[in-house]
């Protein structure tokens, strides 16, 4: 289970930076990472000099597109790969 600060953190880029990269939005999951302890929350692999917390989420749109990995942060914005600006 997410604490509450990072469940709403997955609200908040569900409904705004995820969906302004992918369209709508058909299921998310988010992902643990057991070699780095019982929390999903951990630091980006996709960006190792960015040294904030995040959760990895495997977002896939209804429209068929692409399952992509998104990190999203605690203040509810995201990235899905290293150089992105968050949203």
């Amino acid at each position: 289970m997410l604490p509450p600060v990072w469940q709403a953190a997955a609200k908040t880029y569900a409904n705004n930076g995820a969906v302004s990269r992918v369209g709508e939005i058909d299921t998310i999951e988010i992902l643990h990472r057991p070699n780095k302890g019982p929390s999903p929350v951990h630091k980006s692999a996709f960006n190792p000099s960015d040294t904030a917390d995040v959760i990895s989420a495997r977002i896939t749109p209804k429209d068929g597109g692409p399952t992509l990995t998104h990190h999203i942060y605690q203040d509810g914005t995201g990235t899905t790969k290293k150089g992105d600006e968050r949203k």
